[in-house]
């Protein structure tokens, strides 16, 4: 499956099992980041869909411009922690994580 994100620049998902990737045209080595995996999942509703809310919210609170391989990392680690977080809560859009939670997440991983 591929979403445009913006010109020459798509995420995709080759298997849903797999970690999520960003890529540009020309761009020789994509930037890729592993899913997180919480041992207090639930269901996976929604995670598809927070992936690529937060995905855009990524893009519209950095602004709109080429990204560089590492911040399509940044851009792909703040969506799969927000991914691996609804997946610990029943249902979906009424229990999306917040953007402190995911954060929070992220400073207790560290990768």
């Amino acid at each position: 499956m591929m979403w445009p994100l913006w010109e020459n620049c798509s995420l995709t998902s080759p298997d849903p099992a797999s970690a999520r990737r960003a890529t540009r045209c020309g761009r020789p080595t994509p930037a890729a980041h592993p899913g997180f995996k919480l041992s207090n999942t639930v269901e996976t509703t929604g995670a598809g869909d927070t992936f690529m809310g937060c995905a855009l919210h990524y893009v519209l609170a950095n602004g709109w411009h080429p990204y560089t391989e590492e911040e399509l990392s940044g851009l792909l680690r703040f969506a799969n922690a927000a991914a691996a977080i609804i997946t610990t809560r029943p249902g979906a859009l009424r229990v999306m994580p917040k953007a402190q939670e995911i954060k929070a997440l992220l400073e207790l991983t560290k990768r």
